[in-house]
């Protein structure tokens, strides 16, 4: 996660997991991230699978936006809705209905884990993420070539050929093809503008083009093979929501760059290496009251299993 972006990431098919059956270790560019800011949330998150026993509403809404925009497009590709400039949740029914169902599917997951009635502030965050799908859709004009598509590829160094011991692994929201390259672009849901450095720094975009540049596409560049285009297109959650589209390149040096930050996070996981980093994240951070060892909140926040794992291990 970068600079501003939400805390923390839902995706409703886990770039966690490998798309293949093979049992070699891999990294994806959330784990990276969260190693980078944290390494023990890292090892919270993804070596004790620690997690917190309710998702805050506004990641819910980040996820229930993404899946309701990739129903459309997935819908779209199928030949079942029609142009995006015409069809949005408020639109023709046989596409409302789609995205809807694809929408309200998030919430009553979350809704039937707690075992009651949807509160108030859980419906009216229900009907932000409908709106933001419909923001999305009567304000972007694209034409993906694919959608929510997962992979798994071996970590090279474009410089020297040295592969790492483990694969990347992740899920591009969306691909175009607006030239001769294809171009991976991120959704991302915000409470505020995105800085306009992003597109340039973030690990995401740069793991996602790697991507398109490892699957051979760079042949078709018409001979600028250095040079992948990335996009962000981010919903602003401000009082009059609005879209932001962001654009940036990734060329040979940043895949040395990702090897190099593969390879130190993943040497380092492996040395057991887990201090702590404070930092503005830990504001944000669901492993805080670990950290500031509050007892009850470690229970109220993980369930008290979770708290005797941690006891166990004595981190608490």
């Amino acid at each position: 996660m970068c600079i501003q972006e939400e805390p923390r990431e839902i995706i409703t098919c886990s770039e966690e997991c490998p798309v293949s059956s093979e049992e070699k270790p891999h990294l994806s560019k959330s784990q990276m991230d969260r190693y980078l800011t944290c390494p023990r949330s890292h090892h919270f998150n993804s070596t004790m699978k620690i997690n917190p026993l309710h998702t805050p509403l506004n990641l819910l809404v980040g996820s229930a936006t993404h899946h309701g925009i990739a129903a459309h497009y997935l819908a779209r590709m199928n030949g079942e809705v029609g142009n995006p400039s015409t069809t949005h949740v408020g639109g023709a029914a046989g596409s409302g209905r789609c995205i809807a169902e694809a929408v309200d599917e998030i919430w009553k997951e979350e809704i039937s884990k707690t075992g009651q009635e949807a509160s108030p502030e859980m419906l009216a965050a229900r009907n932000a993420s409908h709106h933001y799908v419909d923001l999305f859709l009567q304000n972007v004009s694209i034409d993906p070539i694919a959608v929510e598509t997962r992979f798994e590829i071996p970590i090279i160094n474009p410089d020297n050929g040295d592969t790492l011991s483990c694969n990347l692994v992740g899920i591009v929201d969306l691909v175009d093809k607006p030239g001769h390259c294809p171009r991976p672009i991120e959704i991302k849901t915000r409470a505020t503008k995105a800085p306009d450095y992003l597109p340039g720094l973030s690990l995401e975009l740069t793991c996602y083009a790697y991507w398109v540049w490892h699957n051979a596409w760079h042949d078709v560049f018409s001979g600028n093979s250095d040079c992948v285009p990335v996009g962000y297109i981010h919903i602003i959650k401000t009082k009059t929501p609005y879209i932001q589209k962001q654009e940036g390149v990734r060329g040979t040096h940043d895949f040395i760059d990702l090897y190099n930050t593969a390879k130190h996070v993943y040497e380092s996981v492996g040395e057991g290496r887990i201090h702590k980093s404070p930092g503005m994240h830990c504001t944000w951070c669901d492993y805080f009251p670990i950290c500031t060892r509050d007892h009850d909140l470690i229970k109220a926040t993980f369930g008290n299993e979770a708290y005797q794992r941690l006891w166990e291990a004595e981190f608490i």
